[in-house]
């Protein structure tokens, strides 16, 4: 009579709860609660951690992102793929950081001014020396690419050109619409002569 009443419960519980959610629920004890709660307390403050570093420590992105304790995000598995994750969420990441910047200076309009003057001057000691380079494969460098997602992706909506050499993805300057315009022009300039 006892095994009944033991596998009542198990029964009920798999009628009542999706497979997703028991495998979930048995796997919650106090720490992975507490683990829960935590990340979801944190979430808010690494979005603009997130946002503040692409502006003001684009070399320590990645390891902020990716290798955060809360583990919001796995780490990608090829440098196209961190490309791809920033053209995707990037700008959320931005605008999270530019909306608590704003809230900080309306709040507090002298502690707020002082942080804005102490955040640019990050942001111009962060990126004064960097220089494009289309030698650098796309999402091996983190400052290139905020640099192209900033100039073509986020701000003008368009997507940036690639091209695969030896396993890795460049940047290439043109569109093909381009690209063939430009081919037309160059064939009709070589045939007039």
């Amino acid at each position: 009579m006892a095994e009944e009443t033991e596998s009542t419960p198990d029964l009920m519980f798999s009628l009542v709860w999706p497979k997703d959610v028991q495998s979930m629920l048995s796997y919650l004890t106090l720490h992975n609660a507490l683990f829960l709660v935590a990340q979801i307390i944190m979430f808010f403050p690494w979005c603009v951690a997130v946002g503040g570093a692409i502006f003001v420590s684009p070399v320590h992105l990645s390891s902020l992102t990716f290798s955060s304790s809360l583990n919001y995000i796995s780490p990608p598995l090829k440098p196209v793929q961190r490309y791809a994750h920033w053209a995707d969420y990037g700008l959320q990441h931005i605008t999270i950081f530019l909306c608590f910047l704003f809230a900080i200076v309306w709040v507090f309009p002298d502690t707020g001014c002082v942080v804005v003057g102490a955040f640019i001057a990050q942001v111009c000691w962060a990126w004064h020396d960097f220089l494009p380079d289309r030698t650098v494969p796309v999402g091996e460098d983190e400052r290139q690419t905020i640099y192209l997602l900033a100039r073509n992706t986020w701000l003008d909506g368009s997507s940036v050109q690639m091209q695969k050499v030896n396993g890795r993805y460049y940047a290439t300057d043109f569109h093909l619409s381009e690209a063939v315009a430009d081919q037309d022009y160059d064939s009709d300039k070589t045939s007039n002569l």
